[in-house]
């Protein structure tokens, strides 16, 4: 009772700094009956309840909304102040490192990613005590043929001149603890463990994130000399990219607001889980890296990427809406699910036509699943995809032409759209899913360089392109200049760019430099072993 109370005094005074008085509060909750000295927290069943379906709606759930919000910010304070006391306390000479902000992990979250407390990102951004954010890589995807995603909009992370820590606790060949192996994908050889970390530890350098590797079960998952050579091998590349490495600019930016993602309702995980947690793979397989933002970065035009994949952009202003287009024109944009669909007095349709270019309507007894069209096929598309079940909401476009419409609901309405406008190519994506074919297509006409035309993992900056391979077999690579290409880790020639064939095995590690020939030697390893030790 004495927590829930407090927890209560709080809400109370959260509300206050948010609306002052009685009235205004009355007037955002629809209820005049509301007192801001009286407000109790929503029950239980309330914030389990689902009156609009899996997005609440502004007025009509505006409790439900603010106390998401409400949850983020608690959690925010709370990091921003310790942050500022170990500031204090230390004078200034301990770094503050926090782990926080996974923004695409709890997409998973089946009582609505709001309740996680980490939707709050740029708010703990705008700390000047804060120096790194750290999390786990990320538990999806991270086994042999995975692309080791962030758990946040890292990208987000290093623009706000903080650093983005992974901690690596991959689990090895030498990870005998049996709580562990099944929920942490892993390796089971020597070869496999080595491949993995070379994956992992290449993706931080290029993308200028620190690392450090952790034996999360206490037990020595890394006590083998040869899992080091591994950290000792990429000494080399990772001077490179701090001495001359530019920063990472991918031309594919997977775009997430947190405001929207307070809307999820309980049970939401049916849209947030594949749009937002699970699509990871599809991205990281696409054939070219791409980078994970919050929103607010791209409203203030700080992302030069040329294909925008706006994963949750369902409640926007009309300033916001007009600003996203503006900013953006001639790149292409990719609209998930049900973007601009949530408003405050305005028709949601009105809403949804300004932001995306497609007249949009809700749709209901259909399943939330997408087959390609013929159109669709002869672009690329050959499987389907979403979730086989009934959704709410669930948009279609109704203003499509045939040659537009690339995959179809199981009713026949346009589930996917592609349409050519002034400022840009426009692609609208119903079902709470993308496919790694879609996002291969989309980046076509985009003008992304894809490295390869089928599904791999890759990182490339600089002079470097690492390839963890999906599958078996050959890869057909393109890197996209007309230079010598060479193995960094043996310093073998593999030909003259920019088109060049590998052949591979899933999880299969391969780092390429384009140019002058760099190449962790003997020599170098030898001496950057000497230098770990000492270190150590």
């Amino acid at each position: 009772m004495l927590v829930k109370r407090r927890a209560e005094q709080a809400w109370r005074q959260w509300l206050k700094s948010q609306y002052a008085t009685d009235e205004a509060l009355q007037r955002a909750w629809g209820n005049p009956a509301v007192r801001l000295s009286t407000v109790t927290l929503p029950t239980p069943r309330r914030r389990r309840s689902q009156p609009s379906g899996l997005l609440h709606r502004p007025r009509s759930e505006q409790d439900l909304i603010d106390f998401a919000e409400f949850q983020q910010d608690m959690m925010a304070d709370c990091v921003c102040h310790f942050a500022k006391t170990v500031r204090e306390v230390t004078g200034g000479r301990k770094l503050v490192i926090f782990f926080y902000g996974y923004t695409f992990e709890f997409g998973a979250i089946r009582n609505g990613a709001a309740t996680s407390g980490h939707y709050a990102l740029a708010k703990v951004l705008r700390s000047p005590d804060i120096d790194i954010l750290c999390s786990p890589i990320s538990y999806w995807d991270r086994g042999l043929g995975g692309s080791a995603p962030a758990m946040s909009a890292a990208e987000s992370v290093t623009r706000a001149g903080k650093l983005w820590l992974f901690e690596d606790d991959t689990r090895t060949y030498l990870a005998k603890d049996s709580r562990f192996p099944g929920w942490i994908d892993g390796a089971d050889t020597l070869a496999d463990s080595q491949s993995l970390l070379l994956r992992n530890t290449a993706e931080v350098a290029l993308r200028h994130f620190g690392t450090w590797w952790m034996d999360l079960g206490a037990t020595g998952w890394f006590d083998d000399p040869e899992l080091w050579k591994v950290m000792r091998n990429l000494h080399r590349l990772d001077e490179v990219m701090l001495a001359q490495g530019p920063p990472f600019t991918p031309e594919v930016a997977a775009v997430v607001d947190e405001r929207s993602i307070l809307h999820t309702a309980f049970g939401s995980d049916v849209v947030t889980r594949p749009l937002i947690y699970e699509v990871r793979r599809p991205l990281g397989r696409m054939g070219t890296p791409y980078g994970q933002y919050l929103l607010s970065d791209v409203l203030n035009g700080e992302i030069p990427a040329k294909m925008l994949v706006f994963l949750a952009a369902w409640h926007l202003s009309k300033e916001e809406r007009i600003q996203l287009r503006r900013i953006n024109e001639g790149k292409l944009k990719i609209w998930c699910y049900a973007p601009g669909y949530l408003t405050e007095g305005e028709d949601p349709k009105t809403a949804m036509k300004e932001l995306t270019g497609f007249e949009l309507e809700a749709l209901s007894g259909t399943t939330a699943w997408a087959e390609p069209t013929d159109r669709g096929r002869q672009l690329g598309l050959t499987a389907g995809f979403g979730v086989r079940r009934p959704i709410q909401p669930l948009l279609t476009v109704v203003d499509a032409k045939p040659e537009e419409i690339l995959a179809t609901y199981p009713n026949g309405a346009a589930a996917v759209a592609l349409r050519r406008l002034p400022d840009g190519p426009s692609v609208f994506v119903g079902v709470p899913n993308l496919t790694s074919e879609l996002l291969r297509l989309a980046a076509r006409q985009a003008g992304v360089h894809l490295f390869c035309q089928e599904d791999a993992n890759i990182y490339a900056n600089g002079p470097f392109i690492t390839i963890h391979a999906a599958q078996d077999g050959d890869l057909a690579i393109d890197t996209g200049i007309r230079t010598n290409v060479w193995d960094y880790l043996t310093g073998e020639s593999l030909g003259q760019g920019p088109r060049l064939s590998l052949v591979m095995q899933k999880g299969e590690t391969r780092i390429l430099v384009c140019g002058e020939r760099i190449v962790a030697t003997a020599a170098e390893s030898s001496q950057a072993e000497k230098r770990f030790s000492a270190d150590k």
